[in-house]
């Protein structure tokens, strides 16, 4: 019996994916047995976390935060308070070593603070997401926050 260049790919492809799949799967099983009790791999970390005193991130012995930007802070730009729902954010290089924070605000209609519109800038007047800026001097400043979009 011949066999077709499609039926051959076909076969050999699934058996790939099959030994493939085999492989992950004794991986998965193989790392199960930690989950027995007393059985744990050596933890690693950085301690225990140490209560903050402002309740607002705690963490191990020797780290420290800095809040950037509240919500219903005003804005550097003066259009109104820095808007509700911060829900993603990113940071791109800038100039001089400066790092441009954007924040993503993914308000609804009843978002409870919402980006202000500016001509220019707003897609659409309707709505009331849209994303802010910080700009960050590199030397633990902070400039900012504006409206971006």
């Amino acid at each position: 019996m011949s066999a077709t260049r499609r039926q051959i790919l076909s076969r050999t492809g699934a058996s790939v994916a099959g030994i493939a799949f085999t492989g992950a799967l004794s991986e998965l099983f193989a790392g199960s047995a930690w989950a027995a009790p007393g059985d744990r791999p050596p933890r690693g970390g950085y301690g225990p976390l140490v209560p903050d005193p402002d309740g607002l991130l705690d963490l191990p012995a020797g780290f420290r935060y800095k809040v950037l930007s509240r919500q219903g802070d005003p804005l550097r730009s003066g259009e109104g308070p820095v808007p509700s729902n911060h829900d993603g954010m990113g940071a791109f290089p800038g100039h001089r070593g400066r790092v441009h924070l954007v924040r993503n605000h993914e308000n609804k209609a009843t978002g409870k603070i919402g980006v202000p519109t500016v001509p220019g800038l707003t897609y659409d007047p309707a709505a009331k997401g849209g994303c802010t800026a910080l700009e960050l001097d590199g030397r633990n400043g902070v400039l900012g926050p504006r409206v971006a979009v």
